[in-house]
């Protein structure tokens, strides 16, 4: 990546150029569809300082590097730097309204599709709503290029220590701090940046980049059917279609992962991919290639450190002679493990690699590597300040509907989107939705894809000897335009 020259430049992450390139890429989105925000409410009961809110959230910025970036891009050229910038944190008083408790969460709602700018505002936003004496509404709103959820559980940690540490003692301003002293220095983001990019490079890069020309030098394309024909489609308006595994479906999962050794994870993926197969056919080939964000924090420098870690990893599974569900998990399993092992890599080295000669003025699509996209998440703990009564607030959903642009390169990046599958675990239960554009897909045939991923989960989780070829799918006879459920 093309830098411009700055004595305070920090040098970007290899995980960084992931999300930047998606930054990049979506900077045609209208105001409204602050999709880079990632926004928490939280509704506080109990004698909460407002002065150490606010001097609690300056100090965590402070603490981490990564929370006091700005990033200035011009074309293919990038700058970041560590500024002096403090957290912006506001406490606003809403105990005159007619429904305190509504008007805080219509404010915090109204935050939620105001942009953070990367160059200009901070990256780490904090408000304290004051609904009543001892009843606050706090929100934590923070950029997705400086976060990933367990930083983020780090942020919500410090900044519940700092608060606990002052329940009880509102207006006591000289004890700021309290609750939060036994922490130590915070990890360099700096350090971690330039370390990373040190060894990301000469021969462990050129390894690295070797196993992904291998995977994705040839990709085949798998368009999956949609209702409106893609090139007609104008205008992308987001759609979502919720659903759960079924308890017995779970504890057939459960057992299954136990006795062969597989992640959660990869068990979903083996099924995700099936699905993938027979709602994408392509005409020369049985294989398919999954997208999955691959989530830091698990190397001795990357804990602790806020920041978004988050990569991507890509897949290939070939599921040529009828396999059985057993043989499709194996498969799974160790390309699975292999893809972990070469993650990290610098996308623009990848795409220069895949791509020779791409022009930098132009976002690059990654969907050009893979068919589908899946993401499992671990849904966090519930976040604790001792001596104060928190509970979480669900928010509005923010979705993405806006016209496509002129653009012939932006275009088809929106028109060419299969749908992708986001899955979430808590617990024992599995839950998920898929998330499409409703000017291609109707909401019928989205239904039918989930139903049948939800019955590939349980016929094949359950029984891992099927086979491809026995599997009976509730679409088949719904999905037409070449939905290749086998006979």
């Amino acid at each position: 990546m093309t830098r411009v020259a700055s004595d305070r430049a920090v040098p970007l992450a290899p995980c960084q150029e992931w999300y930047l390139e998606y930054v990049r890429s979506h900077a045609h989105l209208p105001p409204g569809n602050a999709l880079d925000n990632t926004v928490m409410a939280l509704r506080v009961k109990g004698r909460l300082s407002e002065t150490a809110f606010e001097e609690t959230s300056e100090r965590i910025s402070r603490r981490h590097e990564a929370l006091r970036l700005a990033v200035s891009t011009r074309g293919a050229d990038v700058e970041q730097i560590i500024t002096s910038r403090s957290a912006a944190a506001d406490v606003v008083d809403v105990t005159a309204a007619a429904d305190p408790a509504a008007e805080a969460v219509r404010r915090i709602n109204a935050e939620q599709t105001t942009r953070i700018d990367l160059e200009h505002d901070p990256v780490f936003q904090t408000r304290l709503v004051r609904i009543g004496p001892d009843d606050h509404l706090l929100m934590v709103k923070l950029h997705h290029f400086v976060i990933d959820p367990p930083a983020y559980g780090i942020v919500l940690r410090e900044l519940g220590a700092g608060l606990a540490g002052h329940a009880g003692l509102a207006g006591h301003a000289g004890l700021a701090g309290h609750g939060a002293e036994h922490l130590g220095p915070a990890p360099s983001f700096r350090t971690f940046a330039e370390e990373r990019r040190r060894w990301m490079s000469g021969p462990t890069l050129d390894r690295h980049l070797d196993f992904w020309f291998e995977q994705l030098s040839d990709v085949a394309p798998r368009v999956m059917p949609s209702d409106v024909p893609r090139g007609q489609v104008g205008r992308y308006r987001q759609g979502h279609l919720a659903f759960e595994l079924p308890e017995e479906a779970g504890r057939a999962l459960a057992a299954l992962c136990a006795q062969r050794h597989v992640t959660t994870y990869m068990a979903l993926l083996a099924a995700y991919q099936i699905l993938l197969l027979l709602w994408t056919p392509a005409a020369r080939s049985r294989e398919v290639i999954v997208a999955s964000p691959f989530g830091g924090h698990v190397e001795p420098d990357e804990q602790g450190l806020v920041a978004n870690l988050l990569t991507r990893v890509f897949i290939r599974a070939d599921l040529a002679g009828d396999p059985t569900f057993a043989e499709v998990l194996d498969r799974a399993r160790d390309a699975s493990l292999r893809a972990y092992d070469h993650r990290g890599v610098p996308f623009r080295a990848m795409v220069e690699r895949l791509r020779p000669g791409w022009d930098w003025s132009v976002p690059f699509d990654a969907k050009a590597f893979y068919h589908g996209n899946l993401d499992l998440v671990q849904r966090g703990s519930p976040v604790r300040m001792p001596g104060l009564s928190v509970t979480r607030i669900p928010l509005d959903r923010m979705t993405r509907h806006f016209v496509l642009p002129d653009d012939d390169g932006v275009r088809r990046l929106w028109q060419n989107q299969n749908p992708a599958v986001n899955l979430a675990q808590w617990g024992d239960l599995i839950g998920g939705e898929v998330v499409y554009n409703a000017e291609t897909f109707g909401s019928a045939r989205m239904q039918a894809l989930a139903d049948d991923f939800l019955a590939i989960c349980a016929t094949c989780f359950a029984d891992p000897s099927t086979r491809l070829s026995a599997l009976r799918l509730p679409s088949a006879g719904v999905v037409e335009d070449g939905h290749c459920v086998p006979a």
